[in-house]
């Protein structure tokens, strides 16, 4: 008895099987009917099947899609009730019925789905997200919005909606809704701080969008200390590099970092072009934070910004378009206070990273604007002896390598060209093998702590 209900049942599975095989040899004729542009034998077949197994999603979807394409839009509106008819409580389907409706031209029925379906469904906090989408779908924003900010009222977590409130009055261009989106965002969350940044950043380049980004967070700067971030970030886009350093100064102040963000907004402004205020940040770290460990740096950067603007009025003096012959010389009371903050930080720092970077800087001003060989040589040479696993050796060497080129001594230069690519394939190298000890060092520690974790990765686990 058994053995023939057994039976029974294979037979009725395979004919199961090769039916649903026939059938979906046969939705993918369909699809390539589509492909070919023959979009009415498509839904011919479509049609067929979807009739002979009405709760296939994929028929449906695929059916719609094509009624649409072939404006058969009374078709699309009838699948799409039959399909709320199996599945009444898929919130989608109520959006897609308000879509047909709309891209037909009937907005009046359009809006009534969809508003019928917010009233069926109110209960449920994801309805007015999933019909907005549909509705933004139609490129109706401004419906969008009035359905979102009802949604926002109306739940518990209203920042759910604030997202994509943001984002659509980004596309509407009322910066200051969009803002405000933002800020509520950022209230609700600190951790979404630098994603918001960014948002806020892709489209502060709009007309007007800056200033109005601007008055709205200083209307929230006093609420957190993620305000005074965000604001100081603007003023560096807008360019109000004195507002900018009051704010890091006050930051700095209630954060007590040491001045490591006046630091980097410092190299943010030398970075921009921004020489004299740059200059400025780096002397008030000087003259604030004597200790810290930031000072090396800020004192290199103070050096650095003192020759971009040398260099900048030396660029002055001499455009490109100017002949060699009549290159303007600076005499020394130009280039001197430059090199002199450059040998300060030689004899306080020699050792370091900061001090040899000096050292090369001091060699590239001898060798460019005083074409004084012998100094620069000796300032790159103590470089590729002294240090030369150094980050800025390579550079060192490259410039010797100029030194000699000048000199027409190509043996020489060729030399320390090959001495440069040597080095930089030897760094390569080390931090290859960095990468592999750290990976082994992980490795033993897992053994040691966890084997079972390794066993289980090598041979799965039963």
């Amino acid at each position: 008895m058994i053995k023939k209900i057994l039976t029974i049942f294979l037979f009725t599975f395979s004919i199961f099987a090769q039916q649903n095989s026939l059938d979906q040899n046969q939705f993918m004729l369909a699809e390539s009917y589509e492909q070919k542009g023959d979009l009415t034998k498509a839904v011919e077949i479509l049609e067929t099947l979807n009739k002979k197994d009405p709760g296939n999603i994929q028929y449906f979807n695929k059916l719609n899609t094509l009624y649409l394409q072939l404006k058969k839009y009374d078709e699309s509106i009838k699948i799409i009730n039959s399909r709320i008819l199996l599945t009444p409580q898929d919130i989608s389907l109520y959006g897609m019925l308000g879509s047909t409706y709309y891209t037909s031209g009937d907005r009046t029925k359009a809006y009534q789905v969809w508003d019928d379906a917010i009233d069926k469904f109110k209960t449920n906090q994801m309805t007015l997200r999933i019909i907005s989408n549909f509705v933004i779908d139609r490129r109706d924003f401004e419906k969008a919005i009035e359905y979102l900010n009802r949604g926002k009222e109306s739940s518990q977590d209203p920042f759910l909606y604030s997202y994509d409130l943001g984002e659509l009055y980004q596309i509407t261009m009322r910066y200051r809704e969009a803002a405000s989106e933002y800020c509520d965002l950022i209230k609700a969350n600190q951790s979404q701080y630098q994603q918001i940044e960014n948002k806020i950043l892709s489209y502060t380049n709009k007309p007007n969008a800056l200033e109005e980004t601007i008055e709205t967070v200083e209307k929230h700067k006093s609420e957190n200390i993620s305000f005074e971030y965000l604001l100081a970030r603007l003023y560096i886009e807008k360019k109000d590099y004195s507002n900018a350093f009051d704010l890091y100064k006050e930051i700095d102040k209630k954060q007590n970092t040491n001045g490591s963000d006046l630091y980097s907004f410092g190299n943010f402004v030398y970075r921009d072009g921004e020489y004299k205020t740059a200059s400025e940040v780096f002397t008030f770290l000087i003259d604030n934070y004597n200790d810290q460990q930031n000072t090396p740096l800020a004192k290199l950067g103070y050096a650095k910004t003192q020759e971009a603007l040398f260099i900048q009025h030396y660029n002055l003096l001499n455009p490109e378009w100017k002949p060699f012959s009549s290159l303007q010389k600076l005499d020394g009371n130009e280039i001197n206070p430059v090199i002199e903050a450059y040998e300060e930080i030689v004899k306080t720092y020699t050792h370091s990273e900061v001090g040899i970077e000096a050292n090369l800087r001091i060699g590239i001003l001898f060798l460019h604007y005083q074409n004084n060989f012998a100094e620069a040589e000796r300032y790159l040479k103590l470089i590729t002896e002294s240090y030369p696993t150094s980050k800025v050796a390579s550079l060192a060497f490259i410039e010797l390598g100029n030194i000699f080129l000048q000199k027409a001594n190509l043996i020489e230069a060729e030399k320390h060209f090959n001495m440069q690519l040597s080095l930089r394939a030897l760094m390569l190298k080390i931090k290859v093998l960095q990468i592999i000890s750290l990976q082994e060092f992980f490795l033993s520690e897992m053994i040691l702590n966890q084997p079972e974790k390794i066993f289980i990765g090598c041979y799965g686990q039963s």
